[in-house]
């Protein structure tokens, strides 16, 4: 019997629901953190004095740690032999830093204060602007913190998900994980919609940022130990090739897979890069447009239309207490219309592929994950498009929640698709017969790659990975696919700045707010992405 065989039959598995709802989790923990930062940020930034046209630099933070950490992450953990595992330890030292970073940020003006100290009598208008200045650095040093921790759990994460199921649970896990990111972003949506002062406060905090910051750190730790706590991971053991291999050889791997990448894989992050172009301007400044559209309109109409539709869409029994605010939970509502369409779709639309629903009962199935995904880039840049003739609140709420369904794919097909590559191209690994041959029995070999090596010798251990090579490690694949996302994030912050910079209060084609054409840009860039992908 093959010795891959022999292995395989032994620790394989496949995952019950509950299982994969465990495995998930975390990924929900992740998204709401996220929604903290990404759906409240802008405004929160704003309040504090930062110019419009240099908040996309604060937002190169985003970028900038994907950049760095993520592949980092993935390539050191697919090596690690600690007993706890390969992800663990990373996800467990990203989530005290996330805590830190998280509260660096709420409480940036109280860190201020206690700095400070001195002038609070004597010039107050000095003192205030002192403080002012540290609050906004804080607040930068926290974003930027936060967003370079995170990413690190979320890497994490994501490579823990690949590596447990088999190949045939990737689509179905990564699509779990998609449900559990937009679930994330409901519970955050909905957290920051409400009058979350009238009923926490002073317990959890004084402002909505501070009592959201609290909230979300309570489900990232809950989360995080449902996960942690409920997979076991069988500790890695090193081949001689590891072992003799430097730090700097094994960020060197980051560029070689870079350059290198399996033509499937290649194919799959040049259509991330063009889709991420599209979403991290929506993703950035939906609630900031949402609030134009409501100052706008607001102001031009007399019967204060809009105003009167905040208060029926946050069953606010009192009106807000200043404009910031009203724009602030204006955004938030479209936003957690927009996470509910995508929990909906992440339910759904799984549901009509052709592995769900069986080749044999529908032989010619359009909903193959390459047309979902098409489709998906095609209804985003509709929906930007739609932006133009938006005149009102609901409206505005109408685009932004559309744009639920194309975001539920996003969070599902591409990773699925790299996942079953990744799979498969470790489950068909050669390993020698007992009598000289080969076996390459998908079938057989499909083993969890946390426990793939388990068991094994020094010198079929390097055997084997010499068979697989470096680049079907799922940490740095993840990391190198997340390039292509992160890339996105350093053209759209600097061609935003610039839109901002160049547009700013004129008339341009009848849209005087520059954020609208900055959205319009994003959807352009969907068309681009949907066309590449009829290539995969």
């Amino acid at each position: 019997m093959p010795l891959l065989h022999r292995r395989s039959s032994a620790l394989k598995h496949r995952l019950s629901i509950l299982d994969v709802a465990r495995l998930t989790v975390c990924m929900l923990g992740v998204q709401f953190t996220w929604t903290v930062e990404l759906g409240y940020g802008t405004p929160y930034l704003l309040s504090l004095g930062i110019p419009k046209s240099l908040t996309p630099l604060v937002w190169l933070a985003g970028p900038l740690s994907g950049l760095v950490i993520q592949p980092i992450v993935g390539v050191f953990s697919d090596g690690l032999d600690w007993k706890l595992g390969r992800r663990r330890p990373f996800i467990l030292i990203g989530a005290v830093l996330t805590a830190i970073s998280m509260y660096t940020v709420a409480y940036a003006r109280e860190l201020a204060m206690a700095i400070v100290t001195q002038g609070r009598e004597e010039d107050k208008d000095a003192y205030e602007s002192m403080v002012k200045g540290w609050t906004i650095g804080f607040a930068v040093v926290g974003f930027y913190s936060l967003d370079f921790s995170i990413n690190a759990v979320q890497a994490s994460c994501r490579s823990l998900i690949m590596d447990i199921p088999e190949t045939s649970q990737q689509e179905e896990c990564n699509a779990w994980s998609g449900w559990m990111n937009n679930l994330g972003s409901v519970v955050g949506f909905f957290a920051g919609n409400l009058d979350l002062v009238k009923f926490f406060s002073p317990w959890l905090g004084d402002s909505q940022i501070k009592i959201l910051a609290n909230l979300a750190m309570v489900c990232f730790v809950v989360a995080l130990a449902i996960t942690c706590l409920s997979v076991k991971e069988v500790q890695y053991v090193p081949t001689e090739e590891d072992k003799k291999r430097s730090a700097w050889s094994t960020l060197g791997n980051i560029w070689k897979v870079f350059r290198k990448l399996p033509a499937e894989i290649q194919r799959i992050c040049n259509v991330q890069f063009f889709a991420w172009m599209g979403w991290f301007p929506f993703l950035f400044y939906s609630t900031s447009w949402v609030g134009e559209i409501l100052h706008r309109y607001d102001n031009d109409n007399d019967n204060n239309y809009n105003s009167q539709s905040i208060y029926i869409m946050t069953s606010s029994s009192s009106p807000p207490p200043d404009d910031n605010t009203a724009a602030e939970r204006a955004g938030s509502f479209a936003l957690l219309c927009w996470a509910g369409v995508a929990v909906v779709c992440g339910i759904l639309i799984p549901k009509i592929t052709p592995q769900e629903i069986g080749i044999e009962r529908w032989p010619r199935n359009p909903f193959t994950l390459k047309n979902l995904w098409t489709m998906s880039m095609v209804w985003f840049a509709v929906c930007m498009g739609m932006t133009w003739f938006v005149d009102d609140l609901w409206a505005a709420t109408g685009v932004i929640a559309l744009c639920g369904v194309p975001w539920a794919v996003a969070m599902w097909i591409p990773f699925a698709m790299v996942g079953e590559i990744i799979k498969s191209s470790i489950t068909t690994a050669t390993v020698p017969n007992q009598d000289g041959g080969e076996d390459d029995n998908d079938d057989d070999s499909d083993a969890c790659s946390l426990i793939v090596g388990h068991g094994l010798t020094d010198s079929e251990l390097e055997a084997e990975r010499k068979n697989r090579g470096a680049h079907l490690d799922a940490g740095l694949v993840l990391g190198v696919h997340n390039l292509y996302i992160v890339f996105p994030q350093f053209a759209d912050a600097i061609i935003a700045s610039c839109m901002f910079a160049m547009i700013g209060s004129t008339v341009l084609l009848g849209d005087p707010e520059p954020v609208g054409w900055v959205l319009r840009f994003g959807g352009l860039m969907a068309l681009v992405g949907a066309y590449l992908s009829r290539r995969l």
